[in-house]
């Protein structure tokens, strides 16, 4: 859809201008563009990255043509950029692609501008490794404790002060939960089901 749109534009500028063809884009991937629109590309070339979201493809070509969708946890080290940029009547056109190279050496081209997004740069098998090394949050342990587990800190915080104490439901992503009363923990819960029982202690 993309590419149409950048065609179809480039094509409606040309007709208003009267150009008579559209430009002629160097697809040829380099290290670095000295192009100031293409200069926050730069950092990610050389560098590998993991998927974590669905909505990467890989493409034969920098076009959204002839790709399919990378899985979750798929390797990539970008290699080059191609920076896909034009003026057309005074307007300036970017379309950027990195080339990337995927475990057992194939290559093709995804989009620079989704990759920021749909990837991450820490090994997945590492992170994992180091989480177990960390450890879950645990019965007794305190608010500083339950930071320096494998959870880490939470989204968000509720908290109710009552009479007989204080009261905090450390909320996570993928239905995870910590209560503490009194800066201890009392609970940790993993399944949304359990999270109503816990309000209700609040």
């Amino acid at each position: 859809m993309r590419v149409f749109q950048v065609v179809f534009t480039r094509v409606a500028l040309c007709g208003l201008a009267g150009c008579a063809a559209t430009p002629k884009v160097d697809f040829t991937p380099v290290a670095s563009s000295s192009l100031p629109s293409m200069q926050q590309y730069n950092g990610y070339v050389g560098r590998d990255y993991w998927v974590t979201a669905g909505t990467l493809k890989l493409c034969e070509a920098p076009t959204d043509l002839h790709c399919e969708f990378l899985q979750l946890g798929t390797h990539l080290k970008v290699d080059g950029l191609v920076p896909n940029h034009a003026d057309v009547a005074g307007t300036s056109i970017d379309d950027p692609y990195f080339h990337a190279i995927m475990d057992g050496g194939r290559a093709g081209f995804v989009s620079a501008m989704l990759l920021p997004t749909a990837t991450t740069t820490v090994d997945p098998a590492v992170a994992a490794a180091e989480c177990e090394k960390k450890g879950n949050p645990k019965l007794g342990m305190n608010a500083a404790q339950v930071a320096a587990t494998c959870w880490g800190r939470p989204l968000y915080v509720t908290t109710e002060v009552r009479k007989d104490g204080k009261y905090e439901l450390y909320a996570y992503g993928d239905n995870k939960f910590v209560y503490f009363r009194n800066g201890v923990v009392t609970s940790v819960v993993v399944k949304r089901r359990r999270l109503r029982a816990i309000e209700s202690e609040l």
